[in-house]
């Protein structure tokens, strides 16, 4: 036995014979509630598996969702309608298209489902003329579509006609359904059931949206941040170790009952906690639905900021439409534009999803996720946003999601917002020559080279700037420098961290390949040379003129304040003196000459090379001064 990561669904309109079509070919009566078995009807979602010929003596077990087809269980038909691999659409042979037809139809075709069987049911009510119109009904359908071509089956679940020719199909088709493979991206199952079993406690079930989990796995319960652990995992009633993107999974938990997590809630993994408390924003690819049929005369228009309801998995949210360039949406549209949530969706990039009018309670269209943001400070302004490239290549996506009038972005953050794990990040990138593409990784930074050139003439010309200004100072502050360059940037210092460290590795990276020099905090241009300037000169001939009227070398600052200049200009030159050598500051608030200390040094090494040792008296020997200057240079020293 092969267990196969296969979803079969069903659609179709009430009534034509999903549910005891699925009996036919299992053996499984998906109706589990009284209320269904009551009325023969489909309420809710409803679950099986089936085998089949897996070639060579081997057995393909798929797992089946079956979903009502009812206009008022819409939205559990929804729910039940991501993540299909492949859809037995039934059209009954008495009735024909009826108005679920044309809308189960619909949202197949914009979740881009990829495989349909039509099996055209209740073959035993009807002639084989009536059958050969119905097919043609629903080529009609299709036709210009990415479901023309798709196969036909004529079945009968009472007498058993056409089933055996049904499964060898269905085996055909799945086998043409490549292996999807464990998913780089983070675990997500939104939840279809939850339940409690005896013995067990609760238990939820879904289809794996992204990644993998495994038995042992803390995951948290969106859109709380209810932290669950996994005690135990079956899929098709077969205990397993663990479920993968494509895969229906069955999860007991610990940590929460089965009324804390409901339909809509997902099962994700930790690192998507960001989510959480972010702003649900999503910027996405809209296509928009051009279908007519006996419900929808003349599909109607959308408009700019409408109010739409969103079909995301197994939730559902209100949501308000932008669209770029202010719409409106003409039908048969593809548009970008955003999507602003009255309550949280799990929504990542490449997730489809349905959009449904409100006050016509009718499909109107859906879309595709380019990004979802885990922070404010990363969705862009919407009244500069341009369309970005349709390709599916990170460096498409990187170079739109970078925020405007940034270098790069932060890697960790992007992992999110591209739904690609942070360790299978950089080998995709490498993959797809990525780095090809004009950016670079600068630390935890994914930089764009020409944005970076941008920042890089900035900070020359805020540097040079500062050297025009202030030539006696060896160079601007760091900290300075790139508050400057984030205001030039369109950003206050201070509030901007991402920015700034991004910026920071810029500067970093200049300073390592010599195009600028740091000394201590303080960060010039390699060509700069300290030269006093008019008054600073004759501020430097004063406090020369100080030292040498002296008999000693040492004076106070207060001394060297009175010269006849402003204090600000004294203390600018001051350092300069300092920064030279000229002057050396022995404590606080008093200064000598360099000269002057450098003969002190000398005498006082001479003296206990000599003697092996000194005294203070002896040192103020040695020097001809006072005892308190002797004890301030030995303190010095």
């Amino acid at each position: 036995m092969k267990r196969v990561s296969r979803i079969i669904g069903t659609a179709g309109h009430i009534d034509h014979g999903k549910t005891s079509l699925i009996k036919a070919l299992t053996g499984m009566e998906t109706d589990r509630l009284i209320e269904e078995k009551k009325r023969g009807l489909s309420i809710d979602l409803g679950f099986a598996h089936i085998e089949i010929d897996g070639g060579i003596g081997s057995v393909m077990r798929a797992a089946i969702v079956d979903v009502p087809g009812h206009e008022r269980f819409i939205k559990n038909m929804l729910a039940g309608a991501t993540g299909m691999d492949l859809v037995l659409f039934t059209v009954a042979a008495d009735d024909g298209v009826m108005p679920q037809t044309v809308e189960h139809l619909d949202i197949i075709k914009l979740l881009h489902i990829g495989k349909v069987i039509f099996v055209v049911t209740k073959c035993d009510l009807a002639t084989v003329e009536r059958i050969l119109e119905v097919e043609e009904q629903v080529r009609g359908l299709v036709r210009g579509t990415r479901l023309e071509g798709s196969p036909f089956s004529r079945v009968s679940s009472h007498t058993g006609e056409g089933l055996t020719e049904l499964k060898k199909l269905l085996c055909a088709e799945i086998k043409s359904i490549g292996d999807r493979g464990e998913s780089d991206g983070f675990f997500r199952l939104p939840v279809d059931r939850s339940f409690t079993i005896k013995g067990f406690g609760t238990v939820v079930t879904g289809t794996v949206a992204s990644g993998r989990v495994r038995r042992g796995d803390e995951v948290l319960a969106f859109p709380r941040a209810t932290p669950v652990k996994v005690r135990g995992i079956e899929t098709m009633h077969e205990e397993v170790e663990s479920v993968s993107a494509g895969e229906r999974g069955a999860l007991n938990l610990a940590g929460a009952g089965y009324r804390d997590i409901k339909r809509g809630f997902i099962l994700t993994s930790p690192e998507l906690k960001r989510f959480l408390g972010a702003r649900p924003i999503v910027d996405c690819f809209f296509e928009f639905s051009n279908v007519s049929g006996p419900q929808r005369k003349n599909p109607s228009t959308l408009k700019n900021n409408a109010l739409i309801k969103v079909h995301h998995q197994t939730g559902e949210a209100l949501a308000r439409i932008k669209f770029c360039g202010g719409g409106p949406a003409r039908p048969g549209a593809a548009v970008f534009g955003r999507l602003i949530l009255r309550k949280p969706l799990l929504m990542l990039r490449g997730d489809r999803f349905i959009l449904r009018d409100p006050s016509i309670n009718l499909t109107v269209g859906g879309g595709r996720v380019f990004a979802a943001y885990p922070s404010v400070s990363l969705v862009p302004a919407f009244r500069k946003m341009k369309p970005p490239a349709c390709g599916e290549k990170i460096a498409d996506a990187v170079r739109w999601l970078i925020p405007e009038g940034s270098p790069g972005i932060d890697k960790n953050p992007l992992s999110l917002i591209l739904n690609i794990r942070g360790e299978a990040l950089e080998p995709l990138m490498k993959k797809e020559d990525f780095f090809k593409e004009g950016f670079s990784l600068m630390g935890d930074f994914i930089v764009d080279m020409d944005r970076a050139a941008v920042v890089k003439s900035n900070i020359n010309k805020i540097i040079a700037g500062f050297h025009g200004d202030e030539p006696l100072e060896a160079g601007i502050k760091e900290e300075d420098l790139l508050a400057r360059v984030l205001i030039g940037s369109g950003r206050k210092a201070g509030i901007a961290s991402e920015w700034s460290a991004i910026h920071k590795k810029i500067l970093d990276s200049m300073i390592e390949a010599g195009e600028l020099r740091r000394d201590d905090s303080r960060v010039s241009l390699p060509s700069h040379m300290t030269v006093p300037r008019g008054f600073e000169t004759e501020i430097e001939k004063g406090i020369e003129g100080i030292f040498s009227s002296k008999d000693g070398f040492v004076c106070k600052i207060e001394e060297i304040k009175k010269l006849p200049f402003k204090s600000e200009d004294i203390l600018r030159v001051v350092d300069y003196l300092l920064r030279k050598g000229a002057l050396v500051r022995i404590k606080p608030d008093t200064f000598a000459s360099g000269a002057g200390v450098n003969e002190a040094k000398r005498k006082l090494e001479g003296y206990i090379k000599d003697k092996g040792s000194i005294r203070a008296a002896e040192f103020r020997d040695v020097l001809g001064c006072g005892r308190k200057l002797a004890i301030e240079l030995l303190e010095y020293f």
